[in-house]
């Protein structure tokens, strides 16, 4: 899908995936000083939305996937994950020198957004199968 019904939707998803972002960081706002959890969250999130996308989506004709792939995996999980805002977080800590909250940092996002997606898969192929 090309031209603007696919930009159309891709702005779409991102616009629900960027709000639902900010919603995370208004509710954690008061936890974030220590620690960037709403990125965490939204990151796991993101992950597990698009590994249960991926599973759903696959055995949708074309026609069909195609617009829903544009709207849940580009847009909304683009939008709703940023790993920009993790690493300048990342980054933030180790100019810092807090050398164990950049590390805790980058486990934490990384192994928990694999098995996010790992695990949005699984329950996706429990449903559909």
């Amino acid at each position: 899908m090309t031209g603007i019904t696919g930009f159309s939707i891709v702005m779409a998803g991102c616009a629900l995936g960027g709000a639902s972002r900010y919603a995370i960081i208004l509710l954690t706002r008061s936890y974030c000083d220590a620690f960037p959890y709403a990125t965490l969250i939204a990151n796991l999130i993101g992950c597990f939305a698009i590994g249960v996308a991926f599973i759903v989506l696959s055995d949708l004709r074309e026609d069909i996937a195609i617009p829903l792939r544009l709207f849940l995996m580009v847009g909304f999980c683009g939008g709703l994950s940023t790993l920009s805002a993790f690493t300048v977080e990342t980054l933030r800590f180790l100019e810092l020198g807090n050398f164990m909250p950049a590390l805790t940092n980058t486990i934490v996002n990384i192994a928990g957004g694999l098995f996010a997606t790992y695990l949005g898969m699984k329950l996706a192929k429990l449903f559909i199968q």
